[in-house]
């Protein structure tokens, strides 16, 4: 394909709607550099809901034509970024200040008969872009108004870096509004969960001096502190007719240029003296100079809005934001799971891990099943019922080569034994450690913000048990759980394989009860199941060093330096040495 506008049209020639059941695409919102957007519906017995639909190929870069390996390799790398978007946004679903993630899909792209690649789509809120909005004057440029946006989306960020993300991407184009009055913080296609990084990313004019000279300056590295300075572009922005800094007095590139050169800046020339200063804070050349975390800032923020006083720059009105759109509602996630035999009923189903054939060139998209709608209306009204009834969600167990459906009388489940009456789930965390803080050499001086970690991890929140019924049955198996327990099964002959799945408990203990029965002549056994929290997690990292003499760490994780010298510092998790980096400490 030439374009990824060609591949867009490829792509949109082959999805088969409806989406997700019952959404069907409406009209195309936008487009980025690799994605599209558009605005799907889904249309309900009394309304209809609104989403966002993004769409972005995963396909090899054209330089690679010629070598197979690196076609693999290259779309290997793309599904890796879109394997972190959607680790990242599943992460922050919950923010009220970031764009809710509602559910996505991965499938295969064949292009003139011949497989290509993938692509993927991710339903989330539809929000109204702030660029637009400022460029189509709904949203006018008061003080009071990017106040609020500065609270928003500050909290936006803050919920971001809590969970070690770096945005690495805040511009206008970034921020949204929603219909409820307010601001968010949306598309984190180059974000990064690390404590810091080298890698250039980001948008030409918001980025910090720190990202600016990665791509050049040989060993230096940016923090989340990088965010700060590009939200506090936006907001310079904001209030200074729209103008990046010196930019009213000079072409754009020539206004970068003198920035990078660490010239201060001058005042926002519509903001008040106070939120001016807080902006040029925010946008500080010098990092020491700058915000150190979001927090601080925030901080200030509310600090300034506590003030009675309104600011005397511009009088200002409230957002008038005019949003014809039905509110969007957040939809239950399904799961990442390919085919799974158990499907939660009222239950969000937990983000899986897909499961690729060894055998292809390319990593297989995972597969969903999906029922019908007739049959999701009426798990509903069931689980209501049983709802009315318990406060425990139900769940269908069955075999789909064996589910009655045949037209022979189901054979009631007459027998329901389980291996074991208890069963035990500890919860802990693999990790490794991919980055640190912590250079080759370092003065004595500039040691005390180092030896901070990145890591990724994977949950280990699982246990299994054997459930037999009587081995003429064909009616369905059933398992009461509660809400924050997931349910998975696999059958052979009157065999069950259940997978009970608490990753939702992850720092909370809990002892419950599961029931396994048979609806018809309600044959039950109960299982007794205890949850704990025994770690270790990313948290548990300790430091160890070759020489105590010349740094000491210690049980409260704060360390000694007490001479220069050279000296090997070792990130231990578990008992196992994790990372390890030789550096010199000098005066």
């Amino acid at each position: 394909m030439e374009n990824s506008e060609d591949i867009i049209r490829a792509i949109l020639g082959q999805i088969k709607q409806p989406l997700w059941e019952n959404w069907y695409i409406q009209e195309h919102i936008g487009s980025g550099s690799y994605s599209a957007v558009y605005k799907i519906a889904a249309r309900r017995m009394n309304r209809t809901d609104i989403s966002a639909l993004k769409i972005e190929p995963i396909v090899p870069d054209e330089t690679t034509l010629l070598d197979e390996d690196l076609r693999r390799r290259s779309i290997e790398y793309k599904r890796s970024l879109v394997d972190n978007e959607s680790t990242i946004m599943y992460e922050l679903r919950n923010s009220r200040y970031i764009v809710a993630y509602q559910d996505e899909d991965i499938r295969e792209l064949y292009i003139d008969g011949k497989l290509e690649g993938y692509y993927f789509l991710i339903r989330m809120e539809y929000l109204e872009c702030v660029r637009d909005l400022i460029k189509d004057k709904k949203l006018k440029l008061t003080e009071n108004n990017i106040r609020r946006l500065a609270h928003d989306i500050g909290h936006g960020i803050k919920d971001a870096h809590d969970r070690g993300i770096i945005h690495r991407d805040l511009k206008p184009g970034n921020l949204f509004y929603s219909t409820d009055g307010v601001f968010k913080l949306g598309d984190f296609n180059i974000s990064k969960q690390t404590v810091r990084s080298t890698t250039f990313a980001g948008t030409a004019g918001y980025l910090a001096p720190e990202v600016y000279f990665s791509k050049s300056k040989k060993g230096d590295y940016y923090t989340a502190q990088a965010d700060i300075y590009s939200f506090g572009i936006c907001l310079y922005r904001f209030m200074n007719d729209y103008y990046m800094p010196f930019e009213k007095e000079m072409l754009a590139e020539a206004a970068v240029d003198k920035r990078m050169k660490g010239v201060p800046l001058p005042k926002p020339s519509n903001a008040s003296d106070e939120f001016a200063r807080i902006i040029l804070k925010a946008c500080a050349y010098d990092r020491s100079e700058r915000y150190q975390t979001i927090d601080e800032m925030l901080s200030d923020l509310d600090a300034l809005n506590r003030k009675k006083t309104a600011p005397a720059a511009v009088p200002d009105q409230p957002v008038p934001v005019q949003v014809q759109q039905i509110p969007p509602r957040v939809m239950p996630m399904t799961s990442m799971q390919p085919q799974p035999v158990i499907q939660p009923v009222m239950q969000p189903q937990p983000m899986m891990q897909p499961v690729y054939p060894m055998n292809n060139p390319y990593p297989a998209p995972p597969v969903r099943k999906s029922s019908s709608g007739i049959l999701v209306w009426l798990v509903v009204l069931l689980s209501i019922a049983v709802l009315a009834v318990s406060a425990i969600a139900g769940y269908k167990l069955y075999n789909e080569h064996n589910d009655g459906s045949s037209g022979q009388k189901t054979v009631p489940i007459s027998s329901v034994e389980l291996d074991s009456n208890r069963a035990v789930i500890e919860i802990y965390d693999d990790i490794e450690i991919t980055d640190v803080v912590c250079p080759d050499e370092v003065r004595m001086s500039d040691i005390g913000k180092l030896f901070g970690y990145s890591y990724n991890s994977v949950t280990h929140a699982e246990t299994t048990v054997t459930v037999t019924v009587n081995s003429d049955a064909t009616e369905k198996l059933y398992c009461d759980a509660p809400p924050d327990i997931s349910i998975y099964s696999e059958r052979d002959g009157n065999e069950y394989t259940i997978t009970i799945d608490a990753s939702e408990l992850k720092g909370k203990d809990k002892t419950c009860r599961l029931s396994f029965y048979g609806e018809e002549t309600g044959e039950s056994a109960e299982l007794e199941l205890e949850v704990k929290n025994t770690g270790p997690f990313g948290k548990d990292v300790v430091r160890e060093s070759s020489d105590p003499s010349i740094i000491e760490f210690h049980e409260d994780k704060t360390f000694t330096v007490y001479k220069t010298g050279e000296v090997t510092v070792s990130w231990i998790y578990n008992g196992e040495v994790k990372y390890s980096k030789k550096i010199n400490i000098t005066k």
